[in-house]
C-alpha cells in the first residue's frame, strides 16, 4: 500500500509504463472495482507496444482504439496533471508539500473504495503519521522542489519500522534475537547458532573513534564486546522457557560448519529424535489431491448426456479455428455440429505448441491466453526481426535475382539498402530517438548479409513473405514462408530468416513429436521444394546454412527411424513429415490437451505454468 501511494505521488507526464502499470492494476485507487477488467486488459495491450512512456493524449487515444472504458482513471489523471501544472518549478516547505501530497492522494482515491483489513487500516494510519512527521522537517530541509520533497518522504518511509497490531495473541511468534530477549515463552527455538554467525563479527561505526567505542562498549565495537553480549543473551534465553532448542546449520554449500562454542556444553539431539511432523511441500499436496480426485472420478460409472454435450461451452468443444477437409474421415453428428470453415489462427505455432506440450497449444490457441509481456528498453528482439524481414522483402522486390545483385554498383546498393531500411522503420513507427541508431545498425548488418548472398551460386527470388494455405488432416492452416529461391537447376529452395543467436538443429525435426517443426511444415506445404536453408542475420552472426539431404537422412536415422533405407529421397522425407504433422493436427482438433511436455526445458520456458500447474514426476 505504501509503495503504491509513493508511486501515485510520482505519477507525472509523461507517464512511465512501469508506474502506469501499477496504477492500472492497483486496487487502492478510485474506480478500481468498476474498471478492474478494462484496466487489466488495457495494461496488457500497452505492453505489446514496447513503449516506455505515454502522454495523457496517448492514453485517451489508445483507450478509444482498444474500446476500453477507463474514463474514471482518465479523469483522475487529468486532475493530477492540473495539480502538477500549478506547482511546476515551485519550491515550498515540506509542511506545504504535505498538503499537496494529501490532495493528490484524495484525488486518486487512495487507499481505495473497499473495506480495508486490519493490517491495511494500521498501515494507512501509520502512513498518515509519517506525513505528519514529514511536515515537521521544515527547519531541516528548507524549501525544496516537488521531486526533492518526494524523495525525502520516500527515504523516511524506507527507514520507518512498522509492525501491524494484533487483536489477540498468536500461538507462534517469529522474532529477532533482540526482540525475543526478555520475553517468556512456553517453547523456544533459537536458530542460526553456528560458529560463523554466533557471536557476530564486529563492525564498528566508521564515524566514531574506535577507542571511544571500545571504552563505552558500544554495539558491534569489538570482538570482546560481541562475545560478552552473545553469552548474556544465551543465558537469558535459557531462562525464558521450560523447553528450548538451539540449532545450527551443519553445512554451507560444500563446507562443513560447526556449532558455536557458546552452545557446546548443551547436550546434542538429532532432528529425528524430535519427532517432528513430516513436511510436505504445498505443490506435492496439490498433486496428491489431484490424483485422489482422478481416482474417485474414474471409479464412478461414465454417463454421457448428449444434451449436455451439445450445450457445452466453446472452450470445451467448438473448434472455431479448424476447417474440416472433405473426405478426411466419417464425421459424427456432434463433430459436424461444431465444424466451421474458419482458417486456423497461429500457423505453424499451433503444430509446434501441440508437439512441445498439448496443454500449451490448448491454452494459447483454444483459450487464447497470452503471455504477460515484460517491457524491453529500446528495440525488442521481435521488432528487430520484423524490421529485417520487411527490409529484405522490399530489397528483393527491387533486385529480384543474384545477377542483378552482383551488378549493383556500391553507391546504388547503399542507396537501395537505406531506402529499404527507412521503409521498414517507418512502417513500424520507430521513435525518433531510436530511428538513427537502428538505421545505422541495420545498414551495417544488411551489407554484411548481401556479401554472403553474392558469394552464393546463381538464384532467382520468386517469392518473399509468401502466405500459403495447406491442409493437415482435419485442419487448414496459414503459413508464411520468408523466401523461396529458384536455383540454376530449376529446383526450389526454402529459406527461413533467423535473427536470433541460435539456429535449430536437424535433430529438432524428427521423432513423433518434433521440437521445431516449422521447416518440415514448409516442405509439406510446398511439395515442389528440393531444399532447405537458414539465413542467420544478426549483429553477432551472419551466415547462410544450407541443409543437405544427407544431413536430413542422418537426423532421421538418429531418431531411431530404422524403417527407412540409407538413401532416402526428398519425396519419402516429405511423406514421413506429413504423417507426423497430420497426427499432431488430429490431436489438436480432437481436443487432446493433456499436460505432457516434451522435456522439462519446455516447462521452464512456458508462460502458462500458473494455469497448468503441471508437476513433473
Amino acid at each position: 500500500m505504501i509503495s503504491q501511494a509513493l508511486d501515485l505521488l510520482a505519477l507525472r507526464e509523461p507517464f512511465d509504463l512501469r508506474v502506469l502499470s501499477k496504477v492500472l492494476l492497483s486496487p487502492y485507487i478510485h474506480g478500481a472495482k468498476p474498471e478492474k477488467s478494462n484496466r487489466a486488459l488495457f495494461d496488457f495491450q500497452l505492453r505489446q507496444l514496447n513503449q516506455s512512456q505515454f502522454w495523457l493524449a496517448d492514453i485517451e487515444f489508445l483507450a478509444k482504439k482498444y474500446t476500453k472504458d477507463i474514463s474514471i482513471l482518465i479523469n483522475i489523471l487529468q486532475e493530477t496533471r492540473d495539480i502538477f501544472t500549478q506547482i511546476k518549478n515551485k519550491k515550498l516547505y515540506n509542511s506545504e508539500w504535505t498538503k499537496i501530497f494529501a490532495q493528490l492522494l484524495q484525488i486518486l482515491g487512495w487507499p481505495g473504495e473497499y473495506d480495508l483489513t486490519d493490517i491495511e487500516s494500521n498501515t494507512t494510519k501509520r502512513f498518515t503519521e509519517l506525513l505528519e512527521e514529514f511536515a515537521t522537517t521544515d527547519l531541516i530541509a528548507g524549501k525544496t522542489s516537488y521531486t526533492q520533497a518526494l524523495r525525502f518522504l520516500y527515504n523516511m518511509a524506507k527507514h520507518t519500522i512498522f509492525q501491524a497490531e494484533h487483536k489477540r495473541d498468536t500461538p507462534i511468534n517469529i522474532l529477532g534475537t533482540l526482540e525475543a530477549a526478555g520475553i517468556n515463552f512456553d517453547h523456544l527455538w533459537v536458530m542460526g547458532l553456528d560458529q560463523e554467525s554466533w557471536p557476530e563479527a564486529p563492525h564498528p561505526n566508521p564515524f566514531i573513534p574506535i577507542k571511544i567505542q571500545k571504552k563505552f562498549g558500544l554495539p558491534h565495537s569489538s570482538a570482546e564486546r560481541e562475545l560478552h553480549f552473545s553469552e548474556e543473551l544465551i543465558k537469558r534465553f535459557q531462562r525464558s522457557a521450560h523447553e528450548m532448542i538451539f540449532s545450527y546449520v551443519n553445512q554451507n554449500e560444500d563446507r562443513a560448519v560447526e556449532p558455536s562454542a557458546l552452545i557446546a556444553d548443551i547436550p546434542e539431539t538429532c532432528i529425528d529424535d524430535l519427532d517432528l511432523a513430516v513436511f510436505t511441500p504445498r505443490a506435492k499436496e496439490i498433486y496428491a489431491n489431484r490424483k485422489t480426485e482422478e481416482s474417485n472420478i474414474s471409479a464412478q460409472p461414465t454417463k454421457i448426456n448428449l444434451t449436455t454435450y451439445r450445450n457445452a461451452s466453446p472452450a470445451q468443444l467448438k473448434t472455431s479455428a479448424v476447417c474440416w477437409s472433405q473426405g478426411w474421415e466419417e464425421k459424427s453428428e456432434m463433430e459436424s455440429r461444431f465444424a466451421t470453415t474458419s482458417l486456423i489462427n497461429g500457423g505453424n505455432r499451433i503444430i509446434e505448441s501441440q508437439s512441445l506440450c498439448p496443454f500449451r497449444a490448448f491454452a494459447e490457441f483454444r483459450l487464447t491466453a497470452k503471455e504477460f509481456k515484460q517491457l524491453e528498453l529500446g528495440i525488442s528482439k521481435l521488432k528487430r526481426g520484423i524490421l529485417i524481414h520487411t527490409a529484405l522483402e522490399k530489397f528483393w522486390h527491387e533486385v529480384k535475382n543474384h545477377q542483378n545483385l552482383c551488378a549493383l554498383e556500391q553507391t546504388t546498393q547503399q542507396e537501395l539498402i537505406k531506402k529499404c531500411i527507412e521503409y521498414a522503420l517507418n512502417k513500424e513507427h520507430i521513435s525518433q530517438t531510436l530511428y538513427a541508431l537502428e538505421q545505422k545498425c541495420l545498414i551495417k548488418t544488411l551489407n554484411r548479409w548481401l556479401e554472403i548472398e553474392k558469394a552464393r551460386p546463381p538464384f532467382e527470388v520468386i517469392a518473399t513473405e509468401k502466405t500459403i494455405e495447406t491442409a493437415l488432416g482435419p485442419m487448414h492452416i496459414k503459413l508464411r514462408i520468408d523466401r523461396i529461391d529458384r536455383l540454376a537447376d530449376g529446383s526450389l529452395l526454402l529459406i527461413d530468416y533467423k535473427t536470433g543467436k541460435k539456429l535449430p538443429t536437424i535433430f529438432d525435426w524428427f521423432g513423433k513429436r518434433p521440437k521445431n517443426p516449422q521447416l518440415p511444415l514448409y516442405c509439406v506445404a510446398v511439395t515442389e521444394s528440393q531444399g532447405l536453408a537458414f539465413a542467420q542475420i544478426n549483429v553477432e552472426s551472419i551466415k547462410f546454412k544450407n541443409i543437405t539431404l544427407d544431413e536430413l537422412a542422418f537426423g532421421l536415422h538418429s531418431a531411431d527411424e530404422t524403417s527407412f533405407k540409407n538413401n532416402i529421397n526428398w519425396q519419402e522425407l516429405i511423406v514421413y513429415w506429413q504423417e507426423i504433422l497430420v497426427n499432431l493436427a488430429k490431436d489438436f482438433a480432437s481436443g487432446h490437451a493433456e499436460p505432457q511436455p516434451l522435456s522439462l526445458a519446455v516447462c521452464k520456458q512456458c508462460e502458462f505454468g500458473i494455469l497448468c500447474r503441471y508437476i513433473a514426476k
